[in-house]
């Protein structure tokens, strides 16, 4: 190392920069002038591998050895000592993944209910904790968090769409890895582009980025196939328990409401019916027993071939039409009531009341229509689908204060009430129409833009020709099959 000295000469020699012989008890020098020789022999520096935590390749720096034992007293000499050379940071001290997990926490810790991501499931809490080792899922809650803006403002940014993208690209090659099928980040980076894409909520449908709704369908696909690949699975943890229920029913509910998506009866079974309960407080745990898991697993069957288990669709109508006057009390009581000064759990349970609510009015008004059309002499449906629609529309104006997150299941339940007034439905046209119209308004105020309401209204479209096909195959015709037309909805084919 260069400065370093080597020399092992005694004192005298090296102050006088001469040449010693290093002869022993005196070099030659120092007895033809008969002065004492010190340190002859002695090596004054070694060197040493200094380690930092950061860097582990090691460098060598110079340092003083200390005298030996047996040398005599010798004159102090003031030297300066060597200067230690550190490494540089194996890591920066601010890394991309310290800023997006404080970008993620920020998000987490937002105090008003229109706006916070727990409704989205209890393992955003640890989410945190999982960034910096999948890279496509620290690329999908990048997208997440630069979606916020067209949250808030109801607009896209061209930065929201390029985290998107990027996004879309590490997925795809997640996706190509051949453990894909055992990658848990898989599935949690797919769900939070879910929610990126279709306004922060699975059940709406509707793409906050790009303005249209059929993305939706490959994502909740893949969720499916993905969520039957782990099933058998047992070294699950905590965090990989809240994912994989969370999944479970966002697919369920998203299958009521689209006959193309299916969940098989073993993820059902091994993350929903036969998982650990429910805490009271988790918006996963249904305070009605018409939506407990079970019941609820076999809505979607019942809807979408209801010819072939007409006596269960009759059989759980009636019991819904029997809880919907308590259920109804319980939500325009008082304590249901979104209060400004009320803190963030007390609002967020009852935002977890009404979201069932909603859905069992969406359910409700569906199965009324499929009854009416298996029996139109029960001519009493009529005015129950009246008195349902009019629930979803009250609970429509009543969530308003809490748009857009705090009221994210009224899109779904008006859409099923848009579909379902008017079908077979004997009266005045002129009212059928105009109560159309007020669910279109209400709509209107939870879809903001023109691309989100063509979403809604193709919704309620597919819906409605879902009654349309059960009431052709009881008069003995052709079936309707649906066709997507260029995205812009689907129209029937016979």
């Amino acid at each position: 190392m260069p400065g370093v000295p080597t020399s092992r000469g005694c004192e005298a020699c090296r102050k006088q920069k001469k040449r010693c012989d290093q002869e022993q008890p005196a070099c030659g020098r120092c007895l033809r002038l008969g002065i004492p020789c010190v340190g002859g022999g002695a090596r004054r520096f070694k060197f040493t591998e200094n380690r930092t935590p950061d860097d582990v390749s090691g460098i060598w720096v110079a340092q003083a050895a200390p005298p030996p034992r047996d040398a005599p007293p010798q004159r102090a000499i003031v030297r300066r000592a060597a200067t230690a050379i550190h490494g540089a940071p194996a890591r920066a001290l601010c890394s991309e993944t310290v800023r997006l997990r404080a970008s993620l926490i920020s998000m987490l810790e937002v105090k008003d209910a229109r706006y916070n991501l727990g409704y989205y499931g209890p393992f955003f809490a640890l989410l945190p904790c999982r960034l910096g080792v999948h890279p496509a899922l620290d690329a999908a809650v990048a997208a997440v968090t630069h979606s916020a803006p067209c949250l808030f403002k109801q607009e896209s940014s061209s930065l929201a769409l390029e985290k998107y993208g990027r996004a879309l690209y590490m997925l795809r090659l997640s996706l190509h890895d051949g453990a894909v099928d055992l990658a848990i980040e898989t599935l949690c980076t797919i769900y939070l582009l879910w929610i990126s894409e279709v306004g922060w909520d699975p059940s709406t449908y509707f793409d906050w980025i790009t303005g249209n709704s059929e993305g939706h369908l490959m994502h909740t696909h893949v969720i499916a196939l993905l969520l039957k690949s782990v099933a058998r699975r047992t070294d699950i943890d905590t965090f990989q328990t809240h994912l994989l229920r969370t999944l479970c029913m966002a697919v369920l509910v998203h299958s009521v409401f689209d006959p193309r998506v299916h969940l098989d009866t073993l993820v059902i079974n091994r993350f929903l019916v036969h998982g650990p309960r429910f805490p009271p407080s988790n918006q996963l745990a249904s305070p009605f027993d018409t939506l407990t898991v079970p019941n609820f697993a076999r809505i979607p069957r019942l809807i979408h071939h209801p010819e072939d288990h007409l006596t269960q669709l009759t059989s759980l109508y009636a019991q819904m039409q029997s809880d919907f006057p308590k259920l109804r009390a319980i939500a325009v009581s008082p304590t249901l009531q979104a209060s400004p000064t009320a803190s963030l759990e007390t609002i967020r349970s009852q935002i977890n009341y009404q979201t069932a609510y909603g859905l069992f009015l969406s359910v409700a008004t569906m199965l009324n229509r499929l009854c009416f059309v298996a029996d139109s002499s029960r001519r009493h449906l009529q005015g129950e689908l009246d008195v349902l629609c009019d629930e979803i529309v009250a609970l429509g104006r009543r969530g308003l204060v809490l748009r857009p997150l705090g009221s994210h299941y009224m899109p779904m339940s008006l859409s099923a009430a848009w579909a379902a007034v008017g079908f077979e439905e004997e009266g005045n046209e002129k009212e059928v129409e105009g109560r159309k119209k007020e669910i279109e308004a209400l709509a209107r105020e939870y879809c903001s833009s023109d691309g989100l309401m063509q979403a809604w209204r193709a919704r309620g479209m597919q819906t409605r020709w879902q009654f349309e096909r059960f009431r052709r195959k009881m008069d003995g015709g052709h079936e309707v099959v649906l066709v997507s037309r260029g995205g812009r909805g689907l129209v029937a084919v016979d």
